[in-house]
């Protein structure tokens, strides 16, 4: 997953990026997604193969969130600091 988030920010600051698309990049937890993206708007990691989201960043400013396709367990509570989040699929 950081292999493929260092290639999607295409050498901008983490803060510049507004979408970020990790679809169908294999890991199990969030790697290499860090609170620096805090421009962060859309995020799609569908087909990652996700078990959790331990780990996920805080994205204030996120308000899109593409996880289908996954084996998420043990509950959103890593989703609380996304107070601008109106689309989760």
């Amino acid at each position: 997953m950081e292999k493929r988030i260092e290639l999607e920010k295409r050498g901008r600051n983490p803060d510049q990026i507004t979408e970020l698309n990790l679809d169908n990049c294999r890991s199990t937890t969030i790697v290499g997604l860090t609170d620096e993206f805090v421009g962060l708007e859309a995020l799609s990691l569908i087909n990652v193969g996700l078990t959790s989201l331990k780990g996920f960043p805080k994205l204030p400013n996120l308000r899109r969130l593409e996880l289908s396709d996954n084996r998420i367990s043990g509950g959103l509570n890593a989703l609380s600091s996304s107070t601008k989040l109106t689309s989760l699929n």
